[in-house]
């Protein structure tokens, strides 16, 4: 009972003190190099493994390959920082392709490591369904336990003409313990917009747990070739009124590898975040 006293106790501490809306020190783990760069609204366009956490239909995008991903995430400073990577399967039992997904965070305040194995079913390249199952274990020096928790989420991905794509999407609404801070229930819905040299997506964010809302949207362009992106986006927490602004890139040098960057910067706050990625297509 005193160690569950002093888990509540110091999280309700740690989303005081970190800017606890729009982006903050436990959702911006949840977004690559490319959705951070494009605002986070990739629920509709997702085609990377931010999949495992936005939408679980999107790791059927990579249909046709294996990829190995690396990221690296640091945020307002160079010692709070992140590590992840990734692999996705799309060619050996397809169209069912699956994927799995390890994080370690390290803050001054928290650590935490997550593990997600998730699989999707793509439907003649119309209807993409995925689920992912994550296990979470959380770490603060001042608890005598380590807890783990368990969380599924599920998702599907629509391409309902060659240019528009809805997604969809519902995050942790089975999970072991009932926490709004580390597993938070969430609904995603979006659009996006596909043309040859330019993706562009709108999504709604409703956080059931913490009873927020949030608008985001983001741009991918190409400008001058296929090997080279920019992105921008732009988010609003219609809430309590947190807002800010992302941009990033890609450079793919050859068709089997790509290099990504991104950068946040959360307008009325200090919370800023940059982001930088590998990935590697077999």
């Amino acid at each position: 009972m005193k160690a569950r006293a002093c888990e509540l106790l110091i999280l309700t501490g740690l989303i005081f003190i970190s800017p606890a809306y729009g982006f903050d020190q436990f959702s911006i783990h949840n977004h690559t190099p490319k959705s951070l760069g494009a605002g986070g609204a990739y629920v509709s366009i997702v085609d990377d493994d931010s999949a495992f956490q936005l939408n679980p239909g999107g790791i059927s995008r990579h249909a046709e390959s294996r990829s190995l991903i690396f990221h690296s995430t640091f945020v307002e400073k160079a010692s709070s920082w992140a590590l992840g990577g990734a692999v996705i399967d799309g060619l050996t039992e397809d169209p069912l392709h699956w994927g799995f997904q390890f994080n370690t965070v390290h803050t001054e305040k928290l650590k935490m490591e997550y593990y997600n194995l998730a699989s999707s079913y793509n439907f003649r390249d119309f209807i993409l369904i995925g689920v992912t199952n994550q296990l979470t274990k959380f770490h603060h020096s001042a608890l005598t336990s380590n807890p783990l928790i368990f969380t599924m989420s599920a998702g599907v991905l629509i391409f309902a003409t060659d240019t528009v794509s809805i997604g969809l999407s519902v995050l942790n609404p089975v999970r072991t313990r009932e926490s709004g801070i580390l597993a938070p229930v969430k609904f995603l819905g979006g659009g996006g917009f596909n043309l040859k040299h330019l993706r562009a997506g709108l999504d709604y964010e409703r956080d059931f747990s913490n009873r927020i809302n949030t608008i985001r949207m983001g741009v991918e362009l190409q400008p001058l070739t296929a090997s080279f992106s920019l992105r921008g986006g732009f988010y609003r927490e219609i809430t309590h009124g947190i807002f800010g602004y992302t941009t990033g890139f890609t450079a793919t040098p050859t068709e089997s590898l790509g290099v990504d960057f991104a950068f946040l910067d959360q307008l009325n706050s200090e919370f800023k975040a940059f982001t930088t990625g590998l990935r590697i297509r077999l």
